[in-house]
């Protein structure tokens, strides 16, 4: 119901295994936990910058991209494992 007509475009694409959003707020509930109301906070910020970023992949979709996109989620989390690890 938050979204526009515009915004309204990602909710007919497929979803893929990743994308710009995942990486970007891959520690959401890190952020979320940080603010004071986080019901508010996702409607008002998260949500439109992942419907920007979804928009990005939308209007620049090609196969090459997507593996960019998996090879670059893929380096994100084995560097977070292994930072965790080293904790």
């Amino acid at each position: 119901d938050c979204y526009t007509d515009k915004q309204r475009v990602v909710l007919t694409i497929p979803p893929g295994m990743t994308d710009y959003a995942s990486i970007v707020f891959r520690g959401e509930n890190e952020i979320l936990e940080k603010v004071a109301n986080p019901e508010d906070y996702y409607i008002k910020m998260i949500i439109p910058w992942k419907i920007r970023l979804n928009m990005i992949f939308i209007n620049n979709r090609s196969l090459c991209l997507y593996f960019v996109i998996m090879f670059i989620t893929i380096f994100k989390v084995l560097s977070t494992s292994r930072k965790k690890l080293q904790k």
